[in-house]
């Protein structure tokens, strides 16, 4: 059975968004700080982010899963705290949401990255996560390196061809 059709996906989400977004189970696969001369620095993570969970129908079993290779930034940020903890178990990052806080001053909300066996929270004025490419369907809730095209921070959102 064919996969069905992809969803369309924005060229940036912000935190405009995050009420309509959700995390669960998407894979990180980098974690960079970027320091800046003039501004706290940039937080940015490179994510497979689910778009779209597709139930089972036919004679398909199983759930598939619409996957869009992202990069989320939390531009300004501070205040990083990160807890790991992969002891005895395979480097493997999982988010299971995450939530705002909007206590800080000047607008600020710090961000809690929770994670199946880390936590990563962050103080910023908000995100964008750029989608790099069409959302990519998989039978998998992660895609390999080859299929999601490698690594990469970059944060030029991939928007689809006019037709």
């Amino acid at each position: 059975m064919a996969a069905p059709v992809p969803p369309t996906l924005p060229a940036v989400w912000t935190e405009a968004d995050f009420d309509g977004m959700s995390w669960h189970d998407a894979t990180v696969h980098a974690i960079a700080v970027e320091p800046a001369a003039e501004d706290p620095g940039q937080l940015l993570l490179d994510l497979d982010y689910l778009v779209a969970w597709v139930p089972p129908t036919g004679d398909r079993t199983e759930f598939g899963f619409w996957i869009a290779p992202t990069t989320l930034v939390f531009d300004q940020a501070w205040d990083l705290t990160v807890d790991v903890a992969l002891h005895g178990m395979a480097l493997d990052l999982q988010l299971d949401g995450i939530r705002r806080a909007e206590d800080q001053p000047f607008g600020r909300s710090t961000w809690t990255l929770e994670g199946h066996s880390f936590t990563l929270t962050v103080t910023s004025q908000g995100f964008r996560q750029h989608p790099r490419s069409a959302p990519i369907w998989s039978t998998m809730q992660r895609l390999d390196l080859a299929t999601r095209g490698g690594i990469s921070l970059g944060q030029q959102g991939w928007t689809a061809a006019p037709r």
